[in-house]
């Protein structure tokens, strides 16, 4: 059994349909939580799409699975009060993402294959868990597997972009089985995090651990952290679930799983601009400009209401403010959900697309602007006695 804040579900009473592997939740609320596997080759041709499913919930978590065999799994949680509505939401991101090649989705018994292969491969139904020292002992009748956690310590680690393919290869040579998971969700500021850490696997054949020393010694620090498993783990491992409670944020490990997201100065990006088109301002900080003097132009990575709400109590009554979001999901979520903004006339939420808009009608003020200068001064020099 496994408890969530969603309710109660038993792990092996789920049933199959397609693409999705489905439990229903056993108490009143009758919460359905779903599965999806797809085989994929690279994660960075996905991962942009993965977190634009993740920011409109139409997911409630997604996770990759690394291991012994070279093969990675991305496991999609959905999470919904109706089946319909979670099918709808995978079909969703399966059409959007049937044009890469790389990625294959698994459906009926492949899936369930995938899902449970990991951990019970071999075993029958009758699964006996057992708590040994720090480790969690998996037996049936003929089979027996023993499961180790580590917690992956980022904190000091220097080569980020190679750290994957590093420590893939470097475990892959040790010859022993072992799954690596990255588990991603939203916090409640709607910024992504994932939870890193790997399930080392032993059998009858290979039954002392040696993954913490031998990894260790290679990066020449603790990046492995040993945790104690315990049996209500298990169902948390099953699902892809982080068990430790400490996350890192993706913004900050970003070029670890998505080799195709270049860093964009964006503070760079915006002044240049304004230079470019010859529009004067005058930097009051690295995300706010005055221009024109009775202009405030605040640019915005992500929503932050608040700090929005200070703004606005602050500068209204004597500026235009327009405040760019630079982040296209955030920006159709704020439209959405807070309209009566649109309502205060000399405030306007811009996107990119708005913003270029913004910068041709400043521009175009200029050029306006500097023909009724050079206007005036060939009258005056034409003109002597005009005063």
């Amino acid at each position: 059994m496994i408890m969530t804040k969603k309710g109660k579900f038993k792990l092996l009473s789920y049933f199959i349909d397609g693409y999705l592997i489905y439990y229903k939740s056993f108490n009143k609320n009758e919460k359905i939580i779903a599965f999806s596997i797809g085989i994929i080759d690279s994660i960075s041709s996905i991962f942009s799409n993965l977190k634009h499913f993740l920011s409109l919930r139409f997911i409630n978590y997604f996770s990759f699975q690394f291991q012994y065999l070279n093969k990675t799994l991305l496991i999609l949680c959905f999470e919904d009060y109706s089946q319909t509505k979670i099918l709808r939401y995978f079909n969703t991101i399966y059409e959007e993402c049937a044009s890469l090649n790389n990625l294959e989705f698994l459906k009926n018994k492949e899936l369930e294959k995938e899902f449970l292969n990991s951990l019970i491969k071999d075993f029958n139904s009758k699964i006996s868990l057992k708590e040994v020292s720090n480790s969690l002992l998996l037996k049936s009748k003929k089979v027996s597997r023993e499961l180790y956690l580590y917690n992956i310590n980022l904190d000091l680690l220097n080569k980020k972009k190679f750290f994957l393919k590093s420590i893939l290869s470097f475990s892959k040579n040790l010859d022993y089985q072992g799954i690596f998971i990255f588990h991603f969700n939203m916090d409640k500021k709607n910024q992504i995090i994932f939870y890193p850490y790997v399930i080392e696997i032993l059998n009858e054949e290979k039954n002392k651990p040696i993954y913490e020393v031998e990894i260790n010694n290679f990066y020449n620090y603790e990046l492995l952290e040993k945790e104690s498993l315990t049996c209500k783990n298990f169902g948390f491992i099953l699902w892809r679930l982080p068990i430790n409670p400490n996350y890192y944020y993706l913004k900050d490990y970003s070029v670890i799983f998505d080799k195709n997201n270049k860093s964009i100065d964006f503070d760079g990006l915006i002044k240049r601009t304004f230079v470019k088109n010859n529009i004067k301002f005058l930097e009051i900080n690295n995300k706010m400009l005055v221009i024109k003097n009775n202009i405030l132009f605040i640019y915005l990575l992500d929503v932050n209401l608040l700090f929005i709400k200070k703004i606005i109590e602050k500068y209204y009554k004597n500026y235009k403010i327009f405040i760019l979001i630079i982040n296209s999901y955030e920006f159709e979520k704020l439209n959405k959900n807070i309209k009566n903004l649109n309502s205060l006339k000399n405030l306007k939420i811009i996107n990119l697309g708005q913003f270029k808009k913004m910068v041709n009608e400043l521009s175009k003020e200029n050029e306006n602007i500097k023909k009724c200068q050079d206007q005036l001064q060939y009258l005056e020099q034409n003109n002597p006695d005009v005063v």
